[in-house]
């Protein structure tokens, strides 16, 4: 897992748009001060699913979880599962995708669903993917 923390900068202030940094982390209830440091790049570490999912819901410039996901370094670029041929095929993620995408997840992150915070981290990546689906 590696983190590009340029290409998430990059996203976050697409995801932004023009709104201010606090606006736009008390619509995500994101704390704006980790938002500003995710924008300059002082984060070494990826934001939580958790924190990309409040992020993605309320982003702009058509900048989804999936991006979000991506360059924080949870799913692998080159994976079959996010390839985007076109826009319809964007906005139609399957019910096979979306469970190709979870066991992934599951599988590579070593989640342990008899664990509590796993299983949160788990549903947190659910709906991620979910949400997505309907953009």
């Amino acid at each position: 897992m590696i983190f590009n923390k340029k290409r998430f900068s990059e996203l976050l202030s697409r995801a932004k748009g023009d709104r201010s940094i606090n606006n736009f982390g008390r619509i995500s209830q994101v704390d704006p001060g980790y938002i500003s440091r995710l924008l300059r790049c002082q984060i070494d570490t990826p934001p939580s699913a958790a924190i990309i999912s409040k992020l993605g819901s309320k982003a702009h410039n058509n900048v989804t979880d999936i991006d979000f996901m991506i360059a924080a370094g949870y799913i692998d670029e080159s994976s079959e599962s996010i390839q985007k041929d076109n826009v319809d095929e964007e906005k139609d993620l399957s019910r096979e995708r979306t469970e190709y995408v979870i066991r992934e997840l599951v599988k590579k992150y070593n989640i342990d669903l008899t664990d509590p915070h796993d299983v949160e981290t788990l549903e947190d990546l659910i709906k991620i993917v979910h949400r997505n689906n309907q953009k």
